[in-house]
Order: C-alpha cells, then sequence, then structure tokens
C-alpha cells in the first residue's frame, strides 16, 4: 500500500535558491588636467578577477560581480586602490598622470 504523503509529495517540489547578487562597479578616469583618460587599462582582483579598458570618454564598467572588496589597478595611478563594491553597486572616479 502506498502511503498518502507520498502522493501529496510528488505533486509539490519545494526549490529553495539563493538569489544571485550581482553588483556593478564603475567609474571615470581622467588625466590630471581634467581630460578623460582614454583607452587606460584597469584591473581588478578580489572575489573576482577582471580586466578592462576605459573608453573614448575615459568611463570603465565591471558589470555583475560579485559584492566584495576589491583592488583596482588603474596604469598610471601608483598604487591599487582598495575598492568596497555593496550589494547595490558602486561608483569611484580616479585621475590619473
Amino acid at each position: 500500500m502506498k502511503s498518502p504523503l507520498i502522493g501529496v509529495f510528488s505533486f509539490f517540489v519545494l526549490v529553495v535558491a539563493t538569489p544571485l547578487v550581482a553588483a556593478d562597479l564603475r567609474g571615470q578616469v581622467l588625466r590630471g588636467s581634467g581630460a578623460p583618460a582614454a583607452n587606460v587599462p584597469v584591473s581588478l582582483k578580489g572575489p573576482q578577477n577582471a580586466e578592462t579598458t576605459t573608453n573614448g570618454s575615459g568611463f570603465y564598467r565591471f558589470p555583475s560581480i560579485p559584492p566584495g572588496t576589491y583592488m583596482l589597478t588603474i596604469k598610471g595611478r601608483n598604487e591599487p586602490e582598495q575598492v568596497r563594491v555593496p550589494p547595490q553597486g558602486t561608483e569611484r572616479n580616479f585621475r590619473v598622470q
């Protein structure tokens, strides 16, 4: 004899999932004169590693990265910058020589 509970449970599937949280880190790199710094390499190291290059207006973007603390390296800056990326994302702007 089949248990009635087995029949009931076979009709329902409970899926417990952790929502994926992804944030954006974006910003602009400017020269000391205030002009946009185009084609500047930008690298990210932390919970996720990534690289990009600024566009013609000096903007960079790392889309859909896990929130956390990263080291951001911009060519033309002496030291990497520690950046905390919260779940809602963040914007960080920099100047280079």
